[in-house]
């Protein structure tokens, strides 16, 4: 993700297919643009890509049970909670809890506005 002004770096999103239908959305962003849309407009736009573009049938994604804006982030893209896993990720040094988060093709296709 490339700020439209200047072109600067600031972030990067993706979605990771890891098994037939089914993707995993990811991103993050540099600290200093958190609060200023970039993480709603990518997480909406990597659905859209995903169910229009890819086929897929379902989007997930996993998010520390600390993170309390990307949760956010998740539900205005339309993604709605699903589990609560323990002991989930392991990085810098410690187990993370995470929620896991998910839409499907009949929930996103329900909201379109085309």
């Amino acid at each position: 993700m490339t700020q439209k002004a200047d072109g600067a770096l600031v972030g990067a999103g993706d979605i990771t297919i890891l098994k037939p239908g089914e993707g995993d959305l990811g991103y993050m962003l540099r600290h200093d643009v958190w609060g200023k849309g970039y993480a709603s407009e990518v997480a909406s736009a990597l659905i859209d890509a995903g169910f229009r573009d890819l086929g897929l049938n379902r989007i997930f994604s996993t998010v520390s049970t600390e993170n309390t804006r990307s949760m956010r982030v998740l539900e205005k893209a339309g993604m709605r909670w699903e589990a609560h896993y323990r002991r989930f990720a392991q990085a810098k040094g410690r187990w993370w809890d995470c929620h896991l988060y998910a839409t499907s093709r009949p929930e996103w296709e329900a909201t379109r506005r085309d």
